[in-house]
């Protein structure tokens, strides 16, 4: 983790930002209220992000490369002067009660919103049609900073403004949800449900990286619901596979020669793939190791300048003797 990256997760856990409130009110599809609780009070070093192929634009590339063009389109169809960019700013009554604007001007504030093709918002006519993350985002700033609001959205190469008047009601309601949640969570340590995302699996990986051997142990009472309930979730999972299974080769041989069937609900297809070359990178390489490489010493010393440690994980696996024997070959595998 890089010393930017790590500084910048300290600062989050200073308080609460826009992008926070919505999570906290479940308005948020991209992130859940554990993973929001895990980054305001865990070890910044669990909750680092895996590698990203920097060849991999996301639609918060397009937005950061472009946000400040945005931004002064914005100023310019508005005729707005004194514009300043990337702009901190905290409540004067509360530090925890913070944002970090897009842009803000005498009077106001200027958020930007990049779409993409798959973006999760979509924006209707006029405020009604703001989608519900963005609006709450946006009084919270609005909360903090007082004045009107400019949201501009550049929705897959068209840009488009909607204005957002503040409403003191709503800024003082999420400044009451705001800090209820904070007290409870980061000061009193109540955390909310634990909920499955790729972030908290990092997380649990990284903070029990490996286990007493052995040291299997007998349930406690208050934990054979969960077992229970968790065995037998296995167990429907493990008919509906196999009920999905026959389907798929019924409907395989229903379709037989032709590209797929439709209905109402929707299609099923079943084309093949195009043939494609595949080179064997490992088997190229010993290959041209033993024909140009004879010294074995030499030979070794290669191999062991190429030779990387791939780190272990734990897994976590269902035995029971009420599972079909196949299911945990297949999963043993």
């Amino acid at each position: 983790m890089t010393d930017k990256i790590l500084e910048w997760l300290r600062r989050r856990q200073k308080g609460l930002g826009g992008s926070d409130i919505p999570v906290i009110t479940h308005d948020d599809p991209r992130k859940t209220e554990y993973e929001l609780a895990l980054e305001k009070t865990a070890d910044p070093a669990l909750l680092e992000e895996p590698p990203r192929d920097p060849a991999t634009i996301t639609d918060l590339d397009v937005g950061n490369a472009i946000q400040s063009g945005l931004v002064q389109l914005t100023a310019r169809r508005f005729g707005l002067t004194g514009v300043q960019e990337n702009v901190m700013v905290e409540h004067p009554d509360n530090r925890i009660l913070r944002g970090s604007l897009d842009a803000a001007f005498d009077g106001g504030l200027i958020e930007v919103k990049t779409l993409g093709e798959w973006s999760p918002d979509r924006y209707g006519e006029g405020a009604e049609g703001i989608p519900a993350r963005h609006q709450l985002q946006t009084w919270w700033y609005q909360m903090i900073r007082k004045g009107f609001a400019i949201i501009a959205i550049f929705d897959r190469g068209r840009l488009s403004w909607r204005i957002v008047e503040q409403d003191p009601v709503m800024g003082d309601c999420l400044a009451e949800i705001g800090l209820d949640w904070w007290d409870r969570v980061v000061v009193r340590g109540v955390m909310p449900p634990m909920t499955f995302s790729p972030k908290v699996q990092r997380m649990l990986q990284r903070q029990y990286p490996t286990h007493k051997r052995p040291d299997i142990r007998p349930a406690e009472k208050d934990e054979l619901e969960l077992l229970t309930e968790y065995l037998w979730l296995r167990i429907n999972l493990d008919e509906m596979e196999v009920r999905r299974r026959n389907a798929e080769v019924t409907l395989q041989k229903t379709i037989a020669d032709r590209e797929g069937i439709r209905w109402p609900d929707g299609q099923v297809t079943w084309r093949r793939t195009k043939d494609s070359q595949v080179i064997d990178w490992e088997s190229m390489s010993r290959g041209l190791l033993n024909e140009f490489v004879e010294d074995p010493v030499k030979r070794q010393e290669l191999l062991d300048f190429y030779t990387r440690t791939k780190e272990g994980s734990r897994r976590f696996l269902l035995t029971s003797k009420l599972r079909t024997k196949q299911t945990r070959e297949e999963e043993a595998a």
